[in-house]
């Protein structure tokens, strides 16, 4: 029984790096930082721009290792994650999909901007906004965050619902909102499935989305500015 208890966990931890590994090693750093998610409490980053809308593609790279091996391998990518934003009396929010870091839960969670973006995670990111109607961005609000707690879709098979990796709950949300770029989008190929899986950098590609505005993580020696700036806010109800 532990034998094949200890071979099960084994090969989660397989599956969830390949994963990681392809697209999403970004997710992992999150918690590093303040380890704010639904229903926590995190610090807001002052700068950030109030012209921030519904349904605005935030794309994360990550500080760690496995983050610039994917930066590196996806074509010289610029990020390694992405999320979606929404805005929750008026703070801008995060839902994003994520393997399971530090003993948390795995899947879509939504987290304060100010953490996803926070220097101790982030090296750089960026906010990039599609053309959709005020309807659009609605609908695309009400599928992110009416899939929060979906597992992390660790296989990697966009054909399935049950389970989410980051690119796949953004591409869904899309296409809830009637608005489906998957077929402009270059998949990556891996040998075991019989299906694409799409990148973040493949998304941020699309020559559609348009570059909002740069809000690239502090090096470290602005980290003390960055907190002392800071409030706390938490998840409003919905």
């Amino acid at each position: 029984m532990e034998a094949r208890r200890r071979l099960r966990a084994s090969a989660q931890r397989w599956r969830i790096a390949v994963a990681v590994g392809i697209c999403l090693a970004g997710a992992w750093g999150w918690g590093a930082a303040l380890r704010m998610g639904w229903g926590g409490s995190a610090t807001v980053h002052p700068s950030i721009p109030p012209q921030l809308l519904d349904g605005d593609l935030v794309f994360r790279r990550g500080r760690d290792a496995v983050a610039e091996a994917v930066v590196l391998g996806s074509r010289n990518a610029r990020f390694s994650h992405v999320g979606l934003l929404v805005r929750l009396q008026g703070e801008p929010w995060v839902v994003h999909a994520a393997p399971a870091e530090g003993g948390g839960l795995d899947g879509v969670r939504v987290q304060p901007l100010a953490a996803f973006i926070d220097p101790r995670v982030a090296s750089d990111a960026a906010v990039y906004r599609l053309t959709l109607t005020p309807a659009q961005r609605q609908r695309v609000r009400e599928y992110a965050l009416a899939r929060r707690g979906a597992p992390f879709d660790g296989a990697l098979r966009y054909s399935t619902d049950d389970s989410l990796y980051c690119t796949e709950l953004a591409l869904k949300a899309l296409a809830a909102a009637g608005v489906d770029v998957r077929p402009r989008l270059s998949g990556q190929a891996v040998l075991w499935l019989q299906e694409p899986v799409y990148s973040p950098e493949a998304l941020r590609r699309l020559p559609a989305l348009v570059e909002v505005r740069g809000i690239a993580a502090a090096d470290a020696a602005g980290e003390g500015a960055f907190r002392r700036a800071a409030r706390v806010t938490s998840l409003p109800a919905l």
